[in-house]
Order: structure tokens, then C-alpha cells, then sequence
């Protein structure tokens, strides 16, 4: 897994309790600067995390980013005919 050199998450959004479950969601956007040989690449979008109580504290289960828009170097910049 690649790790940005620097991320941010920016403060979350909107925050929604399950209320037949004890989970909640969240979401909210984030922003990470990732370091290539080429330059430095930026890429920003949304996120989604599902918490979950665990030892009386609520724990990070699962979290999906999605890049809605990518600058910089084009290493790993996914090309327009991908899609």
C-alpha cells in the first residue's frame, strides 16, 4: 500500500447514528500530497468511515476514499481512456 508523504483529513461533514445498531457513519472530504520522482502529486476528494464501539471507546471498521481530482506529477494518474 502506498502512503501519502503528507495527508490531511479534513473535518468530517456529517455524522449519521444507526438506530437499530450501535455504529455510526461518517464523512467528509480529505486532501494527501504524495512525493514522486517526477514532482509532487496532489489528490482530493471524499471519504466515508464506519465506526463501532469496541472496549467502551468507539474504533475506525472500515473507511473508502475516493479521489475526485488529481494535480501534479502523472505517475499513477489513471488516464481518461480507463474509464
Amino acid at each position: 500500500m502506498r502512503v501519502p508523504s503528507a495527508m490531511v483529513l479534513f473535518a468530517s461533514s456529517t455524522l449519521w447514528f444507526a438506530g437499530s445498531a450501535p455504529l455510526f457513519a461518517e464523512s467528509g472530504r480529505w486532501a494527501g500530497t504524495w512525493r514522486k520522482p517526477d514532482g509532487v502529486m496532489r489528490k482530493s476528494g471524499v471519504y466515508l468511515a464506519r465506526w463501532v464501539p469496541s472496549g467502551g471507546t468507539w474504533r475506525l471498521k472500515s473507511e473508502l476514499f475516493v479521489t475526485l481530482k488529481c494535480t501534479g506529477s502523472p505517475v499513477l494518474m489513471p488516464s481518461s481512456s480507463a474509464r
